[in-house]
């Protein structure tokens, strides 16, 4: 799926029907499905076409979808959890650097 058009839709959907994303964990489970099997370069790509959609959610709305993505990835945390290696980490600073760059680039100058 081109990233663009997980943003696109989300940013035609929300406004209409919000409250449907969060009365239906299924829609959240479906595109934490999607989203969880994509690589690093398609989820940066997709990061601000995202972020931009999720504007729409209002403040209370974005702190419910955010419990409610938790409440569903709490299934999956027993199997997942492991300590993090050097290069785990190592990892994780590179990938938090190029999505800070990728939001730059978006006009997001205060990402960090």
């Amino acid at each position: 799926m081109n990233p663009a058009h997980l943003g696109g839709f989300l940013l035609g959907f929300l406004p209409a029907a919000r409250a449907l994303l969060l009365q239906e964990p299924g829609l959240v489970e479906a595109m934490s499905r999607v989203l969880l099997h994509w690589d690093e370069e398609l989820l940066l790509g997709a990061l601000p076409h995202l972020r931009l959609a999720f504007t729409a959610l209002k403040p209370r709305e974005a702190a419910a979808l955010g419990a409610l993505i938790a409440k569903l990835m709490e299934g999956d945390r027993a199997e997942s959890v492991h300590p993090w290696t050097e290069q785990d980490r190592t990892a994780s600073r590179r990938l938090h650097e190029r999505t800070r760059r990728a939001l730059q680039t978006w006009g997001f100058a205060d990402a960090q």
